[in-house]
């Protein structure tokens, strides 16, 4: 191949920074909806996954771990899903609309995140190792956004 014939053709193996980090972030948000799928299923099942930092019964059967009829999970899956979605190429979404409903879903991710945390630690003073996986995602989340070429540019950017 003659240098000119090299330097024409596409590069497939690489990736710009954005696209890897919409890729981190689309996986990432399908570990947290397998996560919170199955807290879900399990909560409509009557069964207590299994845990190993023994705490999960207390913290799944408290009067926290509903919100109404609605197990936090199920919400907490709704959210992993609406995360997943925003990663997702549109052609009715620009990218900054999409990095936009990242940062908003992200956002109010996070302060639940902390809200749930704090009831664990200093309400019920018990762990579920499901919710601290969650957590650890969306903490995850939040470093990426952050880190990343994802942040909502200001406007004339």
């Amino acid at each position: 191949m003659t240098p000119s014939a090299r330097s024409s053709a596409p590069n497939l193996g690489s990736k710009t920074p954005a696209a890897s980090a919409w890729l981190i972030v689309r996986g990432l948000a399908l570990v947290g909806l397998a996560d919170a799928t199955y807290l879900t299923v399990e909560h409509f099942l009557g069964t207590i996954p299994p845990c190993t930092v023994g705490g999960c019964e207390l913290v799944l059967t408290s009067e926290y771990a509903t919100l109404g009829p609605i197990p936090i999970a199920l919400l907490g899956a709704f959210y992993y899903l609406a995360v997943f979605l925003v990663t997702l190429p549109s052609a009715r979404l620009t990218v900054q609309m999409r990095r936009r409903g990242l940062w908003l879903l992200v956002g109010l991710g996070s302060l639940t995140t902390l809200g749930l945390f704090y009831i664990q630690a200093v309400i019920l003073n018990a762990y579920c190792l499901y919710c601290l996986l969650s957590a650890g995602i969306t903490l995850s989340l939040v470093a990426v956004t952050l880190a990343s070429p994802l942040r909502p540019l200001r406007h004339g950017d």
